[in-house]
C-alpha cells in the first residue's frame, strides 16, 4: 500500500474543504487509530476523535487492494450526508492510515492480525518527533525570510539617502524639476512597499482565510452540539451548589490524649509532683486518607476557626475552599479553640513542643461534649467510642434500687463508663448529674448496700427527681460492632463489645442479658475475614473493605435484628454503584462492548476502572466519596477490565477472538455471545462433543489418552488449535500421533508438518511407524535436498527439526499445511527468537503445540505459545505484559486466576498424580555434600573477589551475563574444581559421595542415570566409573539423534548399568525406563529442567519405584539455588492447576543472583 493510497481512493467522496479540515485534524493529532483486524481479506480500522464529544470512526479494506469497502462515523456531517460517505474523522482516519507502517506491511498479504491502540503508541511518537523538526524548520525559514526582508529596507533606505543627496544637486539646477521628480519616485517608493506588504502577508490571508472556511464549516457541523451545550450550561448553574460541596474533600481527624510523667516531660509541661498524678496531654492528627500530627496545635485550630489555609504537611494544606471537617470534628476544633483561650497564660509561658497540649479537666469535658453525638478517640492507648445512645445508670431488680458499676472520666464530668468495658462511653442525663453532685461521693457499692428500706426512699427520691430507672429482661441483647477507618487504603479497624445496652419501650428502659452465643459465632465469623488480630486489644480486629462487604452481608440477612454496625460516616454513607457490561452485533468481524457505570461522573471513569483493577470493591472518587461496586464477582470484573484493556463508558469495539475469550470469564457475556449465530453454533460444537476411539492405532491408549485424543480432535474440527500440556511421560506424543492419523485416515490429501528438537527426530519417526504403520518423511540432509522435499511432499507427514526451519523458513512460504504441531514448543517461549518469527511464517488452518512446561520462567512464555496456537488470542505482547505485570509480583492475585479461566478452553494439562494411579511411587532426597578442606579454601576465596568485582560494576549497565559467569565459576568449584583451576589436585568432596553411593546402587540390581550440566565433568564421572568396573553408556550434545534412539533401547533391553547425560542434551525426549535410580548431580537454575530429566524414568512403562537423589553441597550457592527453587513453584501451581504440582518457576532476578554470594 502506497503513500496516501487509501486517501486516493476516498478522493471522490470529499470536498476540497472537507480534505482540508481533516488534514488539520491529523496535524493536530485530535485523534488516531484504536484497533485494527485483519483477516486475510478484509481489514477493519477503528478511530476515535475528540472534539466537545468523543467521535467513532470505522474504514474496512480490501486486504490485498487497499480498496474501500465500507466507511462510517457517528459524527452529526456524515449521518446527514451517508451519499458522500466521508467526513473530516475519516479523512484524518485515511491520512494516518496511510502513515502508518503497520498497517503498510499488512495490507497486500493475507495475514492474521489484531492490534490495539498501544500497538501504535511507537508510531506516534515517531510522528510527533517529526512533526517538532517540521515545526523547528519553519521556523528557522521564518527567521531567514524576516532577515532578507531587514536587508531589503536597509538597501531601500541606502538608496533613499543616496537619492536625497541627488535632489538637493538637481534643486540648484531646476527646482521645479526637482519636486516634480520627487513626487515621482515617493509613488514608486509607495508602490513598491505596498507590493512587498503584499507578499509578506500573503501566507498570513491564506492562513486567515483557511482558518475561516475551517471554522465556518466547523459551525455548520456542529449545530446539534449547541442544544448539548445548552443543556450542560443549565444543569451546571442548576446543581453548581451540589457540585461545589462534592469536590470537596473531607479531611479526617484523630484524638489522642497521653498520660505520664514523660508526656508532661516532652511537651514541656511540669509534672504534677504534689499529689504524684500525671496529667493527660493532648495530640491530633489530620489528613485525607492517611493522617498525620498537627505540629502547632493551637495556630491550626486558629486557621481552621477563623477560615485560613493551614500547612499540614510539605504536601496537604488545609484550604477552606477546596477541604472541610464534618460536624463533629469541627466541634472538636472549636472546644479546643475556646480552651486555647483560656489557657493563655500557660501558652505564652512557653511550651517546648506545640503538638501537645495539657489536658485540664475542662478540656476533657469540652472534647466529650464535642463527641457527644458519637465519636472514637485514643485515650492512653486504648480506643474510646462516645456513644450517642443513653444508658440509665439506676436499675431496679428484687425489689431493691441498685445502682450499675460505672466510672466517671473525672469528678466533674457527666461521662463515664461502664467497669465492665471501658471502651464505651457514655454521657449521664443532666438530672442524673445533678443528682450525683449533691452527694460528697457516691458509687455502686454503697448505693447496693443500702437496707431495703432506704432503697425504697431512694427509688421514691428518683421518681420526684425524674431519673430513669431500668429493670432487667430476660431476653438476648444487643451487640456493637465499630468499624473504625486506619491510615492504609481501604483497611479498617474492627471492635466487636458485647456490653449490654438498655432498649426503650415507651417512658421505660429495659436491660436485656449478654447475647454470649451470637458474641462467640460473630467473633468466629470475623476472626475469618481478619486479615490481622492485633494482640494488645482484645475482641478488635483488622479488616479490608472487601472483608467489611461481606460481614455486613451476613449480617444484615442473619442477624440484623442483634447486631447494630456502628460505621464511619465516610463508610457508612458509601452508596453502591452498578458496573454493567453487555454484548452486541457489530460491523465485519467485530463486536460492540458497552460498559456503563451508574452514578459516577465522567472524570471518575478512570479511578473506578483503575480501582477495578486492583481488585478494589470500595471506591473514593475524586471528590472524596466513597462508593461501593454492587455487582456480585469482582473477579469476573476485573477479567473484563484487563482484557478489554483500555476500556471507556459506551461502546468498546473487540475483536471475536477476544470476545471468546471473555466467554470464558463471563458468565454474562457468554449468554449474551450465545445469542448470535455464529458464537451458538461454535459453543454448541464446544458443548455437544463426542467422545470416539482412535481408529488404526496399533495400541491401547490409556483412558485419559483418549480423552486427550478427543480433546485434540475436537479443538481440530472447529478450528481452534491448543496446547497439550501433560506431565512429562504421560504420552503426549501417542495422542498426537492418534489425532495425525485419524485426520489423515479421513482426508487423504492431510498434509501436516512436526517440528521437533534435533535429538527427537528419529524418535518421533519410529513412533510414528510403530504407531500407525505410516512412514513419515524426515526434512533433513544438505540443504538442496531438503528444498526439494519440502517442495514436492504432497500429503503425509512432514518432521523437520527447530534448526533446519530455521534454515529453511522461505521455502515453506509457499505450502499450506493442515495441522502444524511444534513438539517441546518451550523452544519458542522467547518472543524475539529467530525461531519464534520462522514458526509464526508458516502457512497453517491449526496449530498446536506440546510441553509438559509452558511457563518454566514466566508468564511471557505462554503468551508466546499461545500466540502460535491462537494468534491474537491473548493480545500484543505489549498489552499482555501491561495486564498480567502484577502477577509476576503476587502470583496469588485474581489476574492470575483470571488468566487460568482465558486460556482453560485451549490447554489440557494432567498430572501423574491425576491419571496415574498405577504408576509406582517416585521419591525425591536431597543428600548434602560437605566441601574438602581444599575446595572450600578456593570456593571462600574465589567469593570474596568476586565481590571485589561486582563492587566496580557500572550500575547502569545490565550485568546480569557477568553475574551468571561468576556464580558459574562457583558452581563449578562445587563440582569439579579443576574446571576452574587446571592444577587442582586436592580431594572432590561430590566425586567422594558418588563413589560411596555406586556400590550400594549397582550391587542390589539398580540401574541409574545421571545428569550434569557440565561436560568436564561427566567426563571425570566418567574415569571414575572405569576405575570401578562399571560399564556406561553416554550421551552429550554430540551424540546424534539416532544413536541415541538406539542407546535407550539397548539400556532398556537390560545393557549395561549406568547412562552419563548432559543436561541440555538428554533432558528431553528420551525413554529409559530401565533406570529406577537419577542423581542430579549439580542443581540446575530452573527446577523443571530438573523434573523433565528424572522423568526421562519415571514414566509410563516403569514398573519400579524411582529413587531420585540430588547432590547438594551445603552452604554454598547450590544450597541457595534449592531454596530459591522451592519458593518458585507457586505461579505454576495457580495458573495450571488447581491443586497441588511442580511447575513453573519465574526467572531469577538480578537481586536474587546477587543474593546467592551470600
Amino acid at each position: 500500500m502506497g503513500k496516501n493510497n487509501i486517501l486516493m481512493k476516498l478522493k471522490e467522496k470529499f470536498t476540497p474543504t472537507i480534505y482540508s479540515i481533516g488534514m488539520e485534524y491529523y496535524k493536530k493529532r485530535i485523534g488516531g487509530i484504536t484497533a485494527l483486524y485483519a483477516d486475510g481479506n478484509l481489514v477493519t480500522l477503528d478511530g476515535e476523535f475528540q472534539e466537545n464529544k468523543l467521535y467513532h470512526t470505522s474504514l474496512t479494506l480490501n486486504q490485498k487492494t487497499a480498496a474501500l469497502e465500507e466507511a462510517s462515523c457517528d459524527c452529526m456531517f456524515f449521518q446527514n450526508n451517508k451519499k458522500h460517505g466521508a467526513c473530516k474523522h475519516i479523512v484524518a482516519l485515511s491520512i494516518i492510515a496511510d502513515k502508518s507502517e503497520k498497517i503498510n506491511n499488512i495490507v497486500g498479504t493475507d495475514d492474521f492480525e489484531v492490534l490495539f491502540e498501544d500497538d501504535f503508541e511507537e508510531e506516534n511518537k515517531k510522528e510527533e518527533i517529526v512533526k517538532v523538526k517540521k515545526e523547528e524548520t519553519k521556523n528557522e525559514n521564518l527567521e531567514k525570510d524576516g532577515e532578507k526582508k531587514d536587508l531589503k529596507r536597509s538597501e531601500r533606505k541606502s538608496l533613499e539617502q543616496k537619492k536625497e543627496v541627488n535632489d538637493f544637486s538637481d534643486k540648484k539646477n531646476n527646482k521645479k524639476v526637482g519636486i516634480l521628480s520627487e513626487i515621482e519616485e515617493n509613488k514608486k517608493v509607495k508602490k513598491e512597499e505596498d507590493k512587498e506588504d503584499k507578499n509578506e502577508n500573503f501566507d498570513t490571508k491564506v492562513e486567515t482565510k483557511k482558518e475561516k472556511s475551517f471554522d465556518d464549516l466547523e459551525n455548520l457541523e456542529n449545530v446539534e452540539s449547541i442544544s448539548q451545550k445548552i443543556d450542560e450550561i443549565y444543569n451546571f448553574h442548576l446543581q453548581k451548589e451540589k457540585v461545589l460541596n462534592e469536590d470537596k474533600k473531607e479531611l479526617r481527624l484523630e484524638v489522642e490524649i497521653d498520660e505520664g510523667s514523660y508526656s508532661d516531660y516532652k511537651y514541656g509541661y511540669d509534672y504534677n509532683e504534689e499529689n504524684n498524678i500525671p496529667d493527660y496531654i493532648l495530640r491530633i492528627k489530620t489528613g485525607f486518607q492517611k493522617t498525620y500530627y498537627v505540629k502547632d496545635i493551637i495556630k491550626f485550630v486558629q486557621a481552621i476557626v477563623l477560615e485560613k489555609e493551614f500547612e499540614i504537611t510539605s504536601k496537604i494544606k488545609y484550604e477552606p475552599e477546596k477541604c472541610y471537617f464534618s460536624e463533629i470534628n469541627k466541634n472538636i476544633i472549636l472546644a479546643i479553640y475556646e480552651y486555647s483561650k483560656q489557657i493563655q497564660t500557660v501558652i505564652e509561658n512557653g511550651i517546648k513542643d506545640k503538638k501537645g497540649l495539657k489536658v485540664y479537666d475542662m478540656l476533657l469535658n469540652k472534647l466529650l461534649f464535642a463527641m457527644e453525638k458519637g465519636k472514637n478517640f485514643l485515650l492512653l492507648g486504648e480506643d474510646k467510642q462516645v456513644m450517642s445512645s443513653y444508658e440509665p445508670i439506676f436499675v431496679f431488680e428484687n425489689g431493691k434500687i441498685e445502682m450499675r458499676e460505672i466510672e466517671k472520666i473525672n469528678e466533674t464530668s457527666p461521662f463515664y463508663h461502664f467497669e465492665n468495658d471501658s471502651s464505651k462511653i457514655f454521657k449521664m442525663a443532666e438530672n442524673e448529674a445533678k443528682f450525683l453532685e449533691k452527694f460528697d461521693f457516691i458509687d455502686a457499692e454503697l448505693v447496693n448496700q443500702l437496707p431495703k428500706k432506704e432503697s425504697e426512699k431512694l427509688k421514691k427520691t428518683l421518681e420526684f427527681e425524674d431519673i430513669n430507672v431500668a429493670e432487667y429482661v430476660e431476653e438476648d441483647g444487643e451487640i456493637d460492632i465499630f468499624v473504625l477507618e486506619t491510615e492504609e487504603d481501604e483497611i479498617v479497624k474492627v471492635n466487636i463489645s458485647n456490653t449490654v445496652c438498655a432498649t426503650r419501650k415507651g417512658n421505660k428502659y429495659y436491660i436485656p442479658r449478654r447475647n454470649v452465643e451470637l458474641f462467640e459465632k460473630l467473633e468466629e465469623i470475623i476472626g475469618n475475614f481478619a486479615i490481622s488480630n492485633p494482640t494488645l486489644t482484645k475482641n478488635t480486629y483488622i479488616l479490608n473493605y472487601e472483608g467489611l462487604s461481606k460481614l455486613s452481608e451476613i449480617i444484615d440477612k442473619k442477624y440484623s435484628d442483634k447486631v447494630k454496625i456502628h460505621l464511619e460516616n465516610k463508610i457508612k454513607n458509601a452508596r453502591s454503584i452498578n458496573v454493567g457490561v453487555e454484548v452486541k452485533k457489530a460491523s465485519n468481524n467485530f463486536l460492540d462492548v458497552n460498559f456503563e457505570i451508574e452514578g459516577i461522573k465522567p472524570q471518575d471513569v478512570e479511578i473506578v476502572t483503575e480501582a477495578i483493577k486492583k481488585e478494589k470493591k470500595f471506591i473514593t472518587l475524586s471528590s472524596g466519596e466513597l462508593v461501593k461496586i454492587a455487582n456480585k464477582s469482582m473477579e469476573e470484573l476485573l477479567g473484563i477490565v484487563d482484557s478489554i484493556g483500555n476500556i471507556k463508558i459506551g461502546k468498546n469495539r473487540i475483536s471475536k477472538v477476544k470476545a471468546l475469550q471473555l466467554a470464558q470469564i463471563s458468565k454474562n457475556i457468554k449468554n449474551d455471545l450465545e445469542k448470535l449465530d455464529e458464537f451458538r453454533e461454535l459453543f454448541h460444537k464446544i458443548k455437544n462433543r463426542k467422545e470416539v476411539e482412535p481408529k488404526n492405532v496399533k495400541v491401547s491408549l490409556f483412558p485419559y489418552q483418549k480423552l486427550g485424543f478427543n480433546w485434540l480432535k475436537n479443538m481440530y474440527d472447529i478450528g481452534f488449535g491448543g496446547i497439550l500440556a501433560d506431565d512429562m511421560g504421560l504420552g503426549k506424543t501417542l495422542q498426537t500421533i492418534s489425532l495425525l492419523n485419524e485426520v489423515y485416515q479421513e482426508n487423504k490429501d492431510f498434509l501436516g508438518l512436526i517440528i521437533v528438537p534435533s535429538s527427537l527426530l528419529y524418535n518421533w519417526k519410529e513412533e510414528i511407524i510403530k504407531f500407525t504403520g505410516i512412514t513419515p518423511t524426515l526434512v533433513e540432509g544438505v540443504a538442496s535436498n531438503r528444498k526439494k522435499i519440502i517442495a514436492n511432499e504432497k500429503n503425509g507427514f512432514l518432521i523437520t527439526t527447530y534448526q533446519a526451519l530455521r534454515n529453511d523458513i522461505e521455502e515453506y512460504k509457499n505450502r499450506n499445511f493442515d495441522i502444524v504441531v511444534l513438539d517441546e514448543a518451550q523452544n519458542i517461549k522467547t518472543t524475539t527468537s529467530q525461531i519464534k518469527k520462522a514458526v509464526m511464517k508458516i502457512n497453517s488452518k491449526v496449530n498446536f503445540a506440546l510441553t509438559g512446561t509452558p511457563v518454566e520462567n514466566n508468564i511471557l512464555e505462554l503468551w508466546s505459545i499461545f500466540d502460535f496456537v491462537i494468534p491474537g488470542y491473548l493480545d500484543s505482547l505489549s498489552k499482555f505484559k501491561k495486564t498480567y505485570k502484577e502477577a509476576i509480583v503476587n502470583p496469588n492475585s485474581s489476574k492470575i486466576n483470571n488468566l487460568r479461566e482465558i486460556i482453560a478452553p485451549f490447554l489440557l494439562r494432567r498430572t501423574k498424580k491425576e491419571v496415574l494411579t498405577e504408576l509406582p511411587e517416585k521419591m525425591e532426597s536431597n543428600v548434602f555434600v560437605t566441601l574438602s578442606s581444599e575446595q572450600k579454601q578456593l570456593y571462600l576465596s574465589y567469593v570474596k573477589q568476586a565481590k571485589k568485582e561486582m563492587k566496580k560494576f557500572d550500575k547502569n549497565e545490565n550485568n546480569r551475563i557477568k553475574i551468571l559467569a561468576i556464580l558459574t565459576k562457583l558452581r563449578q568449584i562445587c563440582n569439579s574444581p579443576a574446571l576452574f583451576k587446571e592444577d587442582y589436585s586436592g580431594e572432590v568432596a561430590k566425586i567422594e559421595v558418588l563413589k560411596d553411593l555406586m556400590p550400594d546402587i549397582t550391587e542390589n540390581g539398580h540401574r541409574l542415570l545421571i545428569f550434569s550440566q557440565f561436560v568436564g565433568t561427566l567426563k571425570e564421572i566418567e574415569k571414575e566409573l572405569t576405575n570401578m568396573g562399571i560399564e556406561y553408556f553416554y550421551i552429550d550434545g554430540n551424540v546424534k539423534s539416532k544413536e541415541r534412539v538406539e542407546i535407550c533401547n539397548r539400556f532398556n533391553d537390560g545393557e549395561r548399568q549406568v547412562v552419563l547425560i548432559s543436561l541440555k542434551a538428554g533432558g528431553t525426549g528420551l525413554n529409559l525406563v530401565g533406570a529406577d535410580v537419577v542423581i542430579h548431580y549439580d542443581p540446575w537454575w530452573n527446577i523443571a529442567v530438573e523434573n523433565q530429566a528424572s522423568d526421562r524414568a519415571y514414566r509410563i512403562g516403569q514398573k519400579k519405584s524411582v529413587q531420585v537423589i540430588k547432590l547438594v553441597t551445603e552452604g554454598t550457592i547450590e544450597e541457595k539455588i534449592i531454596k530459591i527453587q522451592e519458593k518458585k513453584r507457586q505461579l505454576s501451581e495457580n495458573l495450571l492447576e488447581s491443586k497441588d504440582g511442580e511447575k513453573v518457576l519465574f526467572e531469577m532476578s538480578d537481586k536474587e543472583l546477587m543474593e546467592l554470594l551470600g
